[in-house]
């Protein structure tokens, strides 16, 4: 899959005596140098205006391989490496592979070994592709736009797309849900009626709610950063179309959260948001 000339890559370095370790989460700053580690790859009329951010260091250069693919490494002064991955040229086989990506579906899973499957979203919408403008599919293709937008997100220090709530955060809070990533579906058209809710009731370990239909309750355990739900319990009877199975079914696969910085309640499996709750009281 041809990628942006964006697309980096981090980990850690563990025979480094000086390294720390990565944490989890979004750091501003973070992004912002490694915009300008992105931007050294290729031949772009920005990249002098993006020089590489003070503390990171060129280390490696990989031959051209495949559709025009090669990768850069990085170091950073404490012991993190990044990887930077050459997105698209002016070669016909380069732009070739931009239309191959165009048809990876925006959810879905990658099965990397037998013990292990990958669930990734890259997208809300399931029928979503790369522009909504059919004249310029590649308007998002380049670092300015992605910078434009970074530097306006608050300042508040490492993590700030999101924080982990206390049990006590949870408790009080009613929340209702607002994207449900069913392939092929709309929010609406699974409940037409109104949209499932949850409460979550920390002294008594469990949560109560609506699943866009009936009611329902389930024991939740939270720990740390997981979060993991019980077998329900019973519901009333009303039959409301598929959505209620949907959405209960979903509710097992949960095993993480976070909450955003516009506070709405993630639901994750892995790094996958499996549902996003908005607070309405």
């Amino acid at each position: 899959m041809k990628l942006p000339p964006l697309c980096v890559l981090l980990f850690w370095l563990a025979a480094c005596p000086v390294a720390a370790q990565l944490q989890p989460g979004f750091d501003k700053q973070e992004y912002l140098d490694l915009m300008t580690v992105s931007a050294q790859v290729g031949d772009s009329a920005y990249r002098a205006a993006l020089p590489v951010a003070d503390g990171y260091s060129f280390r490696y250069r990989s031959p051209v391989v495949g559709l025009e693919n090669l990768w850069e490494l990085y170091l950073r002064e404490d012991g993190v490496a990044v990887i930077s991955i050459r997105g698209t040229t002016q070669r016909s086989e380069s732009w070739l592979a931009n239309f191959y990506a165009a048809m990876v579906p925006a959810r879905g899973e990658l099965t990397v070994s037998d013990e292990y499957t990958f669930s990734y979203q890259l997208a809300e919408d399931p029928r979503a592709w790369n522009s909504q403008d059919s004249t310029n599919v590649f308007a998002h293709h380049f670092h300015p736009p992605y910078i434009y937008l970074v530097e306006r997100l608050p300042d508040d220090g490492p993590n700030n797309a999101g924080t982990m709530p206390t049990d006590e955060a949870f408790s009080g809070t009613t929340w209702e849900l607002e994207y449900f990533p069913e392939p092929g579906s709309v929010l609406g058209d699974l409940f037409p009626e109104k949209q499932p809710r949850i409460t979550f009731d920390a002294e008594a370990g469990r949560v109560e709610g609506n699943s866009g239909c009936n009611g329902y309750s389930a024991p939740f355990v939270l720990e740390g950063g997981k979060l993991s739900f019980g077998e329900p319990g019973p519901t009333t009877m009303m039959y409301c179309g598929e959505g209620e199975g949907y959405f209960l079914r979903t509710l097992a696969r949960v095993n993480g959260y976070r909450i955003d910085g516009s506070a709405n309640l993630l639901l994750q499996a892995g790094d996958a948001t499996l549902m996003r709750f908005k607070p309405v009281e």
